[in-house]
């Protein structure tokens, strides 16, 4: 073979090689290009997620606090995580920083321990069967010898 044959036929190889690197570039160019689109597109949906989480927490608070029942949430662990202004007012407690965080035992040790068993096996029970539970009990939540029902 001669010298201008082994160029010849370099060059075809290089000018398959050079074939193959463009049609792998303008395919990357294309992911780089989708990648792109997605990442702005779940932006925007992030946002519009948080900006709906943060309406729906604004009108949850709203609704809370413009709430006449006494509204009590207990994280897993059976402390208070929230509870409604008209349950601070009735128990007598300035303010929920008293009982954030806080067991009922703690917040109430004069219920006495029937009704503090009483309302954690309805906790449990709640909890355990992933339900809201609703309980009627007569308690003296200001602990001032006016029993209420509740």
């Amino acid at each position: 073979m001669s010298e201008l044959e082994d160029l010849e036929k370099r060059l075809k190889e290089l000018t398959v090689e050079r074939n193959r690197l463009a049609r792998e570039t303008k395919s990357l160019h294309e992911l780089i290009r989708r990648a792109k689109v997605a990442t702005t597109t779940m932006a925007t949906l992030r946002s519009v997620l948080s900006e709906e989480k943060s309406r729906q927490e604004k009108y949850l608070g709203l609704l809370l606090e413009n709430c006449s029942d006494i509204i009590i949430m207990l994280d897993r662990d059976g402390r208070f995580a929230y509870c409604t202004e008209v349950f601070l007012k009735k128990a007598k407690i300035p303010n929920f920083g008293l009982v954030n965080y806080r067991t009922a035992m703690e917040v109430f040790p004069y219920f006495g321990r029937k009704a503090i068993l009483r309302l954690a096996r309805a906790y449990r029970q709640a909890m355990e069967q992933n339900v809201d539970r609703h309980l009627d009990m007569r308690l003296d939540l200001a602990n001032d010898g006016s029993f209420r029902d509740y």
